[in-house]
């Protein structure tokens, strides 16, 4: 996990990093904000990049309404987001994000690899999706190749993934029985996976109880389930929610 390799990675660092290259926005460090509901994973990757002479972390947030609102302010080089947060789902902040810091790249950290997750994580473009199981030297190789204007992607998630030799876009190359709900929808039915009541996703999601329970029965007439067992079955085979 990310929380185990990160204080090796700090021991180690300086061995790993004598090779690369410095790089730098102008003629700064790159500014980095990151975003997880662990406050120790926070906090490691936080000690691991500011120990780095390439790196600022300027901001630290664990859920997306605080984040969304000081990455606007901030106006940070890269993101690194946890896809799974309290609050808006991450992927309506990248939509955010692309107008009020559109100058801002996102990378992605997931503790399991799901489709469902990674198409949405594409849709608004991201420069990486990584999975935490990862040494914490790929996250800091991610936030550089991003500033280069690359993408990263774990070797697992990197074989899922077909890439365009024109556009050089990243797509899944199939479709999953979830691609015809919307984003709101997605994040409504995972919610209901995990087992919250509506009124506790409308307090989660900043919504009213009765927008919940539109999206949850339009939900369920869309894949055709009408049981809440069977939904939460669906959504952890779909990997849409962890088992």
């Amino acid at each position: 996990m990310v929380t185990e390799t990160a204080l090796k990675d700090v021991t180690d660092k300086q061995e790993t990093r004598t090779s690369v290259r410095p790089h730098r926005v102008g003629n700064r460090l790159v500014r980095v904000y990151l975003v997880d509901d662990h406050q120790m994973i926070l906090d490691c990757l936080s000690a691991y990049l500011t120990a780095d002479s390439q790196f600022e972390v300027v901001g630290k947030a664990t859920n997306t309404e605080q984040a969304l609102l000081e990455i606007a302010q901030i106006q940070p080089d890269v993101v690194v987001m946890d896809v799974e947060l309290p609050g808006r789902s991450v992927f309506d902040v990248a939509e955010t994000l692309r107008t009020k810091a559109h100058s801002v790249r996102v990378i992605y950290l997931s503790g399991y690899a799901s489709d469902v997750l990674l198409s949405r994580a594409l849709k608004p473009g991201c420069f990486g999706y990584l999975l935490k199981g990862e040494p914490v030297s790929a996250i800091r190789q991610a936030i550089l190749r991003a500033i280069d204007g690359e993408m990263s992607f774990s070797p697992e998630i990197r074989q899922r993934l077909a890439q365009d030799p024109v556009s050089r876009r990243f797509s899944l190359p199939a479709d999953t029985p979830l691609t015809g709900l919307t984003g709101r929808q997605l994040e409504v039915l995972r919610h209901l996976a995990n087992g919250a009541s509506v009124k506790e996703i409308a307090r989660l999601m900043h919504l009213s109880q009765k927008s919940v329970d539109s999206h949850k029965y339009r939900i369920m007439h869309k894949l055709g389930i009408h049981d809440r067992v069977e939904l939460a079955r669906f959504a952890i085979r779909e990997g849409l929610t962890k088992p």
